[in-house]
């Protein structure tokens, strides 16, 4: 048996890369189930960014989409990924105002994935 360094360079990296995504549409799916659902612009704006953060709110109701472009580029160079949204309201959702979800999403998300 031989050994490849680039070989097990790729193999490397192909798993980080699919860890890093499998962990960032996890945290995406839980943070949106547990956002609350008035108009649904909250639970739209929820998306992923690598590199640095994306100050857009996206405009809209509905469901956010759940298995967005992820750059593989950004994640090899292990680049931070940002999980956000950018909503005026969505620290006051976080921190009670809404009964729906008096404990906040992003705290419990982090908790449960620990």
């Amino acid at each position: 048996m031989s050994f490849h360094p680039p070989m097990v360079k790729n193999q490397i990296r192909s798993k980080w890369s699919q860890a890093v995504r499998k962990t960032v549409l996890d945290a995406l799916r839980l943070v949106v189930e547990k956002t609350p659902v008035d108009t649904g612009h909250a639970r739209m704006n929820w998306y992923p960014s690598f590199g640095q953060p994306d100050f857009a709110e996206i405009s809209g109701t509905g469901q956010p989409n759940m298995s967005p472009p992820m750059d593989v580029a950004s994640i090899e160079r292990y680049e931070p990924v940002f999980l956000q949204n950018n909503v005026p309201y969505i620290g006051a959702l976080e921190y009670g105002h809404s009964t729906q979800a008096p404990q906040g999403m992003v705290r419990l998300t982090i908790r449960e994935m620990k």
